[in-house]
């Protein structure tokens, strides 16, 4: 058998080569792409609860709804939301975020299969209805 040339012997490392770049490039680009929706999600979940924060009564007591500048600045920039400031934070002490949503009943479709969960149970319930 002949000895083997620069050819035999770059074809055997660029196999190699593909064999690693392939999977690795493969794995990277689920990882990204599963990244940027997991972002777009966050993003819409915290933009409903702004939506629900602002349809929401105002709160002027204290004479500024913090709640309210939150969600503000959520709308208006969504992917990087801001945190919740300290004044924010224990406005969410007192408030029942439920409330803040529009109501008694908050939306779970995903673990629920479309059906409304109350956010708490009535007082002679033992577990939690769902309803229709």
């Amino acid at each position: 058998m002949a000895e083997k040339d620069f050819w035999d012997k770059f074809e055997i490392l660029s196999k190699l080569a593909v064999g690693i770049t392939v999977p690795t490039v493969v794995a990277l680009t689920a990882f990204l792409l599963n990244d940027q929706i997991n972002k777009r999600n966050q993003a819409t979940e915290i933009t409903r609860v702004a939506v629900g924060i602002l349809q929401a009564e105002p709160n002027t007591e204290n004479g500024v709804d913090h709640l309210r500048l939150w969600a503000i600045d959520v709308l208006r920039d969504p992917e990087n939301p801001k945190p919740l400031s300290a004044e924010a934070a224990e406005a969410l002490k007192t408030q029942s975020l439920g409330a803040l949503m529009g109501g008694d009943m908050f939306e779970l479709k995903d673990f629920f299969g479309g059906k409304l969960a109350p956010t708490t149970p009535p007082p002679e319930a033992k577990v939690w209805p769902i309803q229709e």
